[in-house]
């Protein structure tokens, strides 16, 4: 099915464009939109935040990312590659193993976040 929201016209536009203010604008002020995105453009957006999550100020992406990040638990499709959805998890670990560089609230949102991940995705041996 063809996804064809306001969201995705956005989402597209940014990443086209390989405009990261926008992209930064449109993650801090849509909040997760996984379910409005075709998986492709959920790919790339997915690997934009891992991308800001490695660079050098991720803590100011963290809470963007782990909502996003919550709402791929929550989906009932698959949309992302099994190393993409690899990395997501590989990440949260780092960020659950974060408690000198993140505030509590983020280190315990994303220690919760991994195992849903992992048996959503059967990661592990789910």
């Amino acid at each position: 099915p063809t996804i064809t929201t306001q969201a995705e016209k956005d989402y597209t536009e940014a990443l086209f464009a390989g405009n990261e203010l926008r992209m930064s604008e449109l993650l801090r002020t849509s909040g997760p939109v996984a379910n409005e995105l075709t998986s492709r453009t959920l790919c790339a957006v997915v690997r934009m935040l891992l991308s800001l999550l490695q660079s050098k100020s991720p803590r100011s992406f963290v809470d963007i990312s782990l909502a996003w990040f919550e709402q791929l638990a929550t989906l009932d499709r698959r949309c992302l590659s099994a190393e993409l959805e690899m990395e997501v998890v590989n990440t949260l670990q780092t960020l659950a193993a974060s408690v000198d560089e993140l505030d509590k609230m983020q280190v315990t949102k994303a220690q919760q976040l991994v195992e849903p991940l992992k048996k959503q995705w059967g990661v592990d041996g789910y």
